[in-house]
């Protein structure tokens, strides 16, 4: 069948079929679309915040980063980081430290001094299918 539509092949494209953009969309989830789907928006993100800023402090300390050392890092209370550590546990089972999931985000995202921009541009990563 010709992918497009008119007389001699000439015309418009076909579009792909709503079961197929549902599939591909199935298939291409970002971080910050897995967390909604399984917490809920508010506490989605704040599971890819912790994620990405605990993402950030450990590329900037060398190592994975402890909740206490992150909570220091990141000048919060204890309290909070384990709070956040909690809701990124329940919007990624599986997963105790976001240290796999970042690793992912991490080859996706550009390297550049603005943690901000690097932040942003985190959220929507895309996670492989066994992630998501």
């Amino acid at each position: 069948m010709s992918k497009w539509i008119g007389q001699g092949g000439a015309g418009v494209p076909l579009r792909p079929s709503r079961k197929a953009q549902e599939r591909a969309q199935r298939l291409r989830k970002t971080v910050l679309y897995v967390a909604y789907e399984r917490v809920g928006m508010r506490r989605g993100i704040r599971a890819c915040t912790f994620l990405v800023w605990w993402g950030i402090g450990s590329d900037e300390a060398g190592h994975a980063l402890s909740a206490e050392e992150y909570a220091t890092w990141a000048k919060k209370s204890r309290a909070t980081a384990f709070r956040e550590l909690g809701d990124f546990r329940e919007a990624f089972p599986g997963h105790d430290t976001p240290e796999r999931i970042w690793a992912e985000v991490r080859r996706q995202v550009r390297v550049r001094e603005d943690r901000s921009a690097v932040a942003a541009e985190a959220m929507g990563a895309v996670l492989p299918a066994e992630m998501a």
